[in-house]
């Protein structure tokens, strides 16, 4: 197991259901921007407002793979905590 050090992140990309005006599911290219949802897995001491569990939106060209679905992402390039 591998414990984030400073403000890196572990995180799994989560799938978010995206339909237009109308219903209609959309497909994974035909979403804009270039970023998407992440569940927190783990967070380094430097990381202050994010728990494991926690859903975050995230630059998707910012990040690297750690393999078993986990990616390494820096805390500073999260934009917001999802809320219920």
């Amino acid at each position: 197991m591998l414990k984030p050090l400073r403000d890196t992140v572990f995180a799994k990309k989560v799938e978010e259901k995206n339909r237009d005006r109308g219903g209609i599911l959309l497909p994974e290219v035909a979403k804009e921007g270039e970023y998407f949802l992440v569940e927190i897995v783990a967070v380094g001491p430097e990381a202050h407002d994010l728990e494991p569990g926690d859903v975050c939106y995230y630059k998707q060209r910012l990040t690297q793979d750690a393999g078993n679905g986990i990616i390494v992402c820096k805390y500073e390039n999260i934009l917001a905590k999802k809320t219920a």
